[in-house]
């Protein structure tokens, strides 16, 4: 097993890109990590890539190499000891998420009392 201690050690590790609906996502690239990271040398491009984001999940599971991940996505693997999140880089992005309602059901309290759980959950996400 190759040592990944530092960012640096990625130049020894098959970087996974997922590649899935490129047009339609502001997925970090390895590119951005990389030099967020302050890291010089690797090739952001080498490495697997996969147009599937499901088989990215799979790959970095079975030890294939290291993928940039969404840790909510990932959490009950890391949890399982299955992944490790080897370094706190965070990419923060600008997407955003909304909770669309017919106007006709917009009041019922049924609606708001799933709005608030939902906010206090992605008030729960964005905190770690």
């Amino acid at each position: 097993m190759r040592p990944l201690n530092v960012p640096s050690d990625l130049r020894r590790h098959n970087l996974l890109h997922d590649e899935s609906i490129m047009e339609l996502m502001d997925r970090p690239t390895w590119a951005e990590w990389l030099q967020v990271a302050g890291v010089t040398g690797i090739d952001p491009d080498a490495g697997t890539h996969f147009s599937d984001s499901a088989l990215v999940h799979a790959a970095v599971v079975d030890g294939v190499g290291v993928a940039i991940a969404s840790i909510p996505l990932v959490e009950a693997e890391v949890a399982a000891g299955r992944l490790v999140v080897p370094f706190d880089i965070i990419i923060r992005r600008t997407q955003a998420y909304y909770l669309v309602v017919p106007q006709a059901v917009a009041d019922r309290p049924i609606v708001n009392v799933f709005r608030q759980w939902l906010l206090s959950e992605a008030a729960q996400v964005a905190e770690k």
